[in-house]
């Protein structure tokens, strides 16, 4: 199943960049958000991208919840959290959509577009986001 779904970002631009320290597979476009993806159990595959914050959430943290919150409440299929002091992803915004056990172009081309629209203008549109972000519409993944 993973196989459909990277046939699908290749056609889109993306390319292979390696696997993160994670494991999950890094994809990199020329204009758009790098993407992980990550297979579960069942054929489910998880979509994550990640944001890098500041040290201002220390100060703030509710009102970045807050925001997170809100960004939840208008997603359709992406989950928005805060992660901080992890392992190897510390201090960051990471998004989250997982795509179902079977494979429609037709249906994964909505799926994706509703994605890139979470994970490219809805976070960065979101009011007072930028108090909080390192990145810009140009991001690389979180370190």
């Amino acid at each position: 199943m993973i196989r459909l779904i990277i046939d699908n970002l290749v056609s889109k631009g993306y390319t292979f960049d390696g696997e993160a320290e994670d494991g999950m597979l890094v994809f990199v476009h020329e204009n758009r958000t790098p993407i992980l993806l990550v297979e579960y159990e069942e054929n489910l595959i998880g979509f994550i991208s990640r944001y890098k914050i500041n040290d201002r959430y220390k100060k703030d943290e509710k009102k970045l919840l807050q925001i997170l919150n809100q960004l939840n409440r208008e997603s359709v299929i992406s989950k928005y959290s805060l992660v901080v002091d992890h392992d190897y992803k510390r201090n960051q915004v990471e998004i989250r959509a997982t795509w179902l056990p079977f494979y429609s172009a037709d249906i994964f081309n909505q799926f994706f577009h509703n994605w890139q629209f979470d994970n490219e203008k809805r976070i960065l549109d979101a009011d007072k986001i930028e108090d909080f972000l390192l990145l810009t519409r140009k991001s690389k993944i979180a370190g």
